[in-house]
């Protein structure tokens, strides 16, 4: 189906997949590597598919490996950062969160949508799932960067703030299991929430990617 023609059955959806297709355009994997549509229609022009499969394969997993690597480093000197830095660093972790939101959209919902193949083909189920994971904790890594450039903003209740205490708050928020130790103030609140829908929106599709993995179990009374 053409987007064209999606606008004609459901505005809202095809609104919001021309904001995910945007979003996938201002992604740097997509000037590397360009689209996963753009791959799979490579597979009838060449002779060896799977070569370009295993190719593209590494070089996301290294782009995903990249990525980590740098928010590793910026949540552990965010705080010691000077202000120019501390701004380039929570713009680094923005710009991430939302690349791994449109992958994460455009993989389980939108991609289908923009090819008239009926099968829109992955690597491996397992990589798949476990990429959808590591998306997820990699979000609370983002968040962390964030908390930390601001830790003049976020409230111990039983003491001052240390240098753990922004990745503690981040992972309980995307976890949503918050125990009031620590509290966020000013517009780190509205950061908060966004990061608590992020997190359920990422982990529903992480959840479902592995849920689609599990091999089926038979049953000897044949309820299953």
């Amino acid at each position: 189906m053409k987007p064209s023609e999606l606008r004609e059955y459901s505005f809202l959806t095809w609104l919001l997949e021309r904001l995910f297709r945007f979003l996938q355009l201002l992604s740097v994997a997509t000037w590397l590597m360009g689209t996963r549509i753009g791959a799979q229609t490579q597979f009838a022009q060449v002779q060896d598919p799977v070569a370009i499969t295993k190719r593209r394969g590494r070089q996301i997993e290294a782009y995903v490996v990249v990525w980590f690597v740098l928010e590793i480093l910026l949540v552990t000197f965010a705080n010691t950062l000077q202000k120019p830095l501390q701004c380039f660093a929570t713009f680094v972790a923005a710009y991430r969160v939302l690349d791994i939101l449109q992958a994460t959209l455009n993989l389980n919902v939108f991609d289908r949508l923009r090819t008239s193949s009926k099968h829109v083909f992955v690597a491996s189920l397992a990589r798949t799932a476990i990429l959808s994971v590591w998306n997820f904790f990699e979000s609370i890594f983002c968040f962390a960067i964030v908390y930390s450039v601001n830790q003049q903003l976020l409230k111990h209740g039983y003491g001052k703030i240390d240098a753990f205490d922004p990745i503690y708050f981040s992972t309980i928020t995307q976890l949503t299991i918050g125990y009031g130790d620590v509290m966020p103030m000013s517009w780190l609140r509205g950061v908060a929430v966004v990061q608590g829908a992020c997190g359920f929106l990422l982990g529903v599709f992480a959840v479902s990617r592995v849920i689609s993995f599990l091999p089926r179990t038979p049953s000897v009374l044949g309820d299953e």
